[in-house]
């Protein structure tokens, strides 16, 4: 019996031995799994957040790309500050030309822009009358129409005035341009 008692308590030894190292190998194996699932979530984060540097690098990119055509769309619209040099430029104009003037101005909200946030411009609606020689009116004309803004001419009406100087024209003006305060010309 002894040599029976010594196998079973072998065989006791290798079930328990076996029992040990099957829970040491699910132990392993489920340490496995969840450091791979924490690497794999990690991995994910990773790529997600080396994508958003890459989307950030193209975006400062463009915005350097575009710099110089973004200035020269803002120099086109006047801030809240220019309007009055624009104004005060006109007036030198006409006194360059030593021709009287009536300006009238109007500053309105502008309209919204369909599907563009934060489009917050003013128009800047001004109408000249003024009275002087046709080379003078002319010239006026002319100045005002080449200064560096958007600016439109909505209307513009010229006709003879005849007056005791001789023959003097009659020019009226109605002129619109935007006003814009964009983060640039702050």
């Amino acid at each position: 019996m002894s040599g029976q008692s010594t196998t079973i308590k072998l065989l006791g030894y290798l079930i328990v031995l076996n029992a040990i190292l099957l829970a040491g190998y699910l132990f392993l194996i489920y340490t496995v799994q969840a450091k791979n699932k924490h690497v794999s979530e990690l991995t994910n984060m990773l790529i997600l957040e080396h994508r958003r540097a890459v989307n950030l690098d193209s975006i400062n990119d463009l915005l350097v790309s575009i710099a110089s055509e973004r200035d020269a769309i803002n120099a086109q619209f006047i801030s809240s500050e220019e309007a009055v040099d624009l104004i005060e430029r006109i007036e030198g104009i006409t006194e360059t030309y030593n021709i009287p003037i009536k300006l009238d101005i109007n500053i309105a909200d502008g309209e919204a822009i369909k599907g563009v946030k934060d489009t917050a411009y003013k128009t800047l609606d001004f109408e000249i009358h003024m009275r002087g020689t046709w080379n003078q009116v002319r010239d006026v004309i002319t100045h005002i129409n080449v200064l560096p803004h958007l600016i439109r001419t909505n209307h513009m009406e010229l006709k003879v005035a005849e007056s005791a100087d001789g023959r003097m024209w009659d020019g009226g003006i109605r002129m619109r341009a935007y006003l814009f305060d964009s983060a640039e010309k702050k």
